[in-house]
């Protein structure tokens, strides 16, 4: 069922003159003018939510997040977009989490293994993904929709094609800090 953006509770921002943006979104006591101290939150912008302590991520509620909008290329990764739907990363900090999904489009490869410093899980929506490059497809893995894989930094990982295109959610992040050891 997606979000009907004429319905009541839809969106309003411009109503609220707020930047129009699909995922902006108010709620009752939101409006600046009830609310003055706090900032109205759009997407690119905005408070993050005490709640989500060291994840500094905002509070966003029910938004359609296959929509049209927000999606953008990979660099390096021909044909995969992305659209984040919460959060960032800071490397230079090594802090953060991001939540997206990742749209390969048919034919889409990543030709060597990746390895990157944070955490990440990854979840295939739909479609399949595999291990592996196209010119060694009989040797390949499929990984069909349903499937998950959680990793911790520094592993390396791939190749990786979509013969008929995928939708991942992708969580990323980096781990906070083992607490110190009692003597």
């Amino acid at each position: 069922m997606g979000l009907r953006r004429d319905a009541p509770g839809g969106d309003r921002g411009d109503q609220a003159g707020l930047r129009h943006h699909p995922c902006t979104r108010l709620h009752a006591g939101d409006r600046p003018e009830e609310q003055p101290a706090r900032r109205a939150v759009t997407q690119g912008g905005g408070v993050p939510h005490a709640g989500f302590g060291g994840f500094a991520k905002r509070h966003r509620e029910f938004f359609d997040a296959l929509g049209a909008d927000d999606w953008r290329p990979v660099a390096g990764y021909a044909g995969v977009e992305e659209k984040i739907l919460s959060g960032e990363l800071d490397p230079v900090a090594r802090t953060g989490s991001v939540t997206r999904l990742a749209r390969w489009a048919a034919g889409a490869a990543v030709d060597h293994a990746v390895r990157h410093d944070w955490c990440e899980e990854v979840f295939i929506v739909s479609g399949s993904l595999s291990i592996g490059t196209p010119d060694a497809r009989d040797s390949a893995v499929v990984l069909p929709a349903g499937t998950y894989a959680c990793r911790p930094a520094d592993i390396v990982h791939g190749p990786f094609f979509s013969e008929a295109g995928c939708l991942l959610i992708e969580f990323t992040y980096y781990p906070p800090p083992l607490p110190a050891a009692r003597p």
